[in-house]
Formats: structure tokens, C-alpha cells, sequence
């Protein structure tokens, strides 16, 4: 897959990658399935419905004939950039020990850790972002009121 793995949509996309997530899986994994021919691509040379139906089949299959699981709720929900100044923060911040700010552009990102789901995770997360592994960072995938995903950390 020297151009890599062409899908319909973003969001098409997205679910992909959450079904193989969720079974342990990859993207890598999911190309070496259409390099197999275990997973067809459509008239345009990318992923379509058929393809995602054949990807949720070998996953399944992986799994030994159980539906993958679900994810949980996620370890850190990232909102909507609050305004600028500190009251307005102050006030957005309800656990100031398992809160994240970061500093965009267009204002500060609020970003709640929830240590009783994810404890690990969640210090994981706190001891990297003041050893300053986030800063400049890009987050490539954010689901308002959800999560921010970044993998270059």
C-alpha cells in the first residue's frame, strides 16, 4: 500500500480505525488484509460500505467469532476552546488537578481528565504534559466534547 489506504470520507474513516482499534488492531493490519485480498477495494480504488462490512467479518473472526468491544468512556474529553482570561477558566475548571490547558491560537483548551475511569492513563498523560512532550505537538483528531488524539507523542 505505497500510497496508503484511500477511504470514502473522514468519518468512514474514523469508524475504521475504531472497529480495528478496538480488536487490537491497525491500520497496517488493514492494509496487509487488502494486500491479501481478504478486504476488496471499490471501482474508485478506496474503501466502501462492502469493505467495512469484510473488515468487521475478520475482525470478529480474530476474535474468535465475539463482536469486538465497544470502547469505554474516554480517558480525557477535550471541549470547546473557552474564552480568554483566567475568571472564565477558573470557572470552567472543576478538578484543577486532573485538568489539562492547552494554549491554541484562537483561545484555551480545556481538557478533563478522568482519573477514577483511566488512573493510569490519566497520570501517564499529567507527567508528559509537564515534561513539555505536548508542546508544538499537532492533534490530528478531535471529536469536540470527546476526545483529542495525537500520536506523535
Amino acid at each position: 500500500m505505497a500510497d496508503g489506504i484511500k477511504y470514502r470520507n473522514d468519518k468512514q474513516k474514523s469508524l475504521i480505525l475504531d472497529e480495528l482499534a478496538s480488536a487490537g488492531m491497525s491500520e497496517a493490519d488493514l492494509a496487509e488484509m487488502i494486500v491479501n485480498g481478504k478486504v476488496e477495494y471499490g471501482k474508485n480504488n478506496m474503501l466502501t460500505e462492502k469493505s467495512r462490512k469484510q473488515i468487521k467479518a475478520l475482525i470478529k473472526q480474530a476474535l474468535g467469532g465475539i463482536k469486538a468491544a465497544k470502547a469505554k468512556k474516554p480517558a480525557a474529553k477535550a471541549k470547546k476552546p473557552a474564552a480568554k482570561g483566567s475568571s472564565t477558566l477558573d470557572a470552567a475548571i472543576k478538578d484543577p488537578e486532573n485538568t489539562i490547558l492547552i494554549e491554541l491560537k484562537g483561545g484555551t483548551v480545556i481538557v478533563e481528565l478522568l482519573f477514577d475511569i483511566a488512573p493510569g492513563h490519566c497520570a501517564r498523560m499529567k507527567e508528559l504534559a509537564r515534561g513539555g512532550e505536548y508542546d508544538n505537538v499537532a492533534f490530528h483528531r478531535v471529536i469536540d466534547g470527546f476526545m483529542a488524539q495525537t500520536g506523535d507523542v
